[in-house]
This record gives structure tokens, sequence and C-alpha cells, in this order.
């Protein structure tokens, strides 16, 4: 499993990047904002020409919701137990989405709960990854199929709300909140193209809850050997399917 945290890519070097300034951008979130281009170029972790240019797609959409949702108003939802996305989705007007992203974007000093996020195309690939501790997320492989995010594509823009539980000592659990949604206007004749986002929020869970979903990072590395959804051993497991 230490594979799994080696830097190959140009997409790891920006995760690492945006891991080291905990998925927060402090120079797009003031009045006088700094252009994108300055902090690429003053972000030395950025080596390859590939990342830089991954970063600025990840700054500029970071810059969209940022104009769109202003630091101080989603920092104070927050203090106030008001920072569900569909409500601040509601508050500002834009999509649950957008709304997800600004949320797990706010940095540890300015939110009350802490929050994972993962988006993925119609393929399931990972196109966006923010760790939560207790729920691994695969740098390699395709996630769980039993993640709460690829049930949205069978119910595009219908928002799922779902109980889960990873393989963790002790178990973890969380509260997974996911919608898929379409990118780019819709073409005569094309299939629709469609992105899932998923805001991960821990759970403290109660006897009025669902039990929840067993899920795990990858079958590669799950040690759940009993999942009817399993597709590969695992190399954690002495006993394979």
């Amino acid at each position: 499993s230490d594979a799994d945290q080696e830097i190959l890519t140009p997409q790891d070097e920006v995760e690492e990047w945006l891991t080291s300034r905990d998925f927060h951008i402090p120079e797009l979130d003031r009045p006088e904002q700094s252009s994108i281009e300055a902090i690429v170029e003053a972000s030395p972790e950025l080596k390859s020409a590939v990342a830089r240019k991954l970063a600025v797609a990840h700054l500029d959409a970071y810059q969209r919701v940022a104009l769109r949702i202003p630091l101080s108003s989603i920092a104070k939802m927050d203090a106030e137990g008001r920072s569900d996305p569909s409500e601040v989705a509601g508050e500002f007007r834009v999509d649950l989405p957008t709304a997800m992203h600004r949320i797990a974007s706010l940095p540890p000093e300015m939110t009350t709960v802490p929050s994972g996020l993962i988006t993925c195309d119609q393929s399931g690939a990972i196109l966006f990854r923010k760790p939560i501790g207790g729920f691994p997320l695969p740098r390699f492989d395709a996630g769980c199929p039993l993640w709460p995010i690829y049930r949205t594509f069978a119910q595009p823009m219908q928002a799922l709300a779902s109980h889960v539980s990873t393989p963790s000592t002790p178990e973890r659990r969380f509260r997974c909140l996911a919608i898929s949604h379409p990118v780019g206007p819709p073409r005569f004749d094309e299939p629709l193209s469609l992105e899932a986002t998923m805001l991960i929020l821990p759970d403290a869970g109660s006897v009025a809850d669902p039990a929840p979903i067993a899920v795990g990072p990858s079958c590669r590395i799950c040690p759940r050997d009993a999942c009817s959804r399993r597709r590969e051993p695992s190399i954690l497991s002495s006993h394979g399917f």
C-alpha cells in the first residue's frame, strides 16, 4: 500500500501541492486577488509543465467558485451550523457541486467539520480527490464500486445521501452526499457527458440512521474478503475471492 503514496504523475504533483495548502488557496479569497499565473509560478512543487497546466485549470475553477461564494460568508454559515450543501446552494443560488467544492475548500481553522471530496467521470476515473482521514482514496485504481458516487450516474441530477463505513481500525462511519450533473451543453446525436461529485463527512451515527453500507478503498487494497462486489483478489488478503 505504500506505493499509493509515491508521486509519479503530474496529477500527483498537483495533489501534493494542494495537500500542502489544505486544499485552500488564500490568494484567491482576498479582495485583491493574485493572478493565477503568479500563484503557479511561485509554487516550486509544480515541477512539470503538465502539472502547472493542471494547476491553472484547478485554480481557474476555484476562482469561479470563490467569486460566487465569498469565504467570509461560507465560514459564517459553517460557524452557525448551516453548512449543508443544499442550504449553501440555496443561499448563494449555485448548484450542489459548486457548494460542495466550496465547503471542501474551507481551511481547517474556519470549519467545524472536516470534509473530503471526489469527482469522477462516467468511466469511474477519479478526476479530483481531497482525502479525509479514515476514508482512503486510491491513486491508481478505480474506487470501490459501492461508493455512492457511482450510483448517481443512474439518476442524473438526483442528490443522494448515504451512510457508509470503511474498513479502518476502529471502523469509521461517514455520510456521503453525491450528485451527477451534465458537463457542457447537450449536443444532438451525442451522449450526455456527466461528472459526479461526492462530499464525504464524518458521521457519528444514531439509532435512527440506516445501517451503513460497508465500502472500501479499491478492491486491490481492500481487506473485506466477503464482499460480493469484489472484482479482483486483495493484496492484503491471504484468501483471495
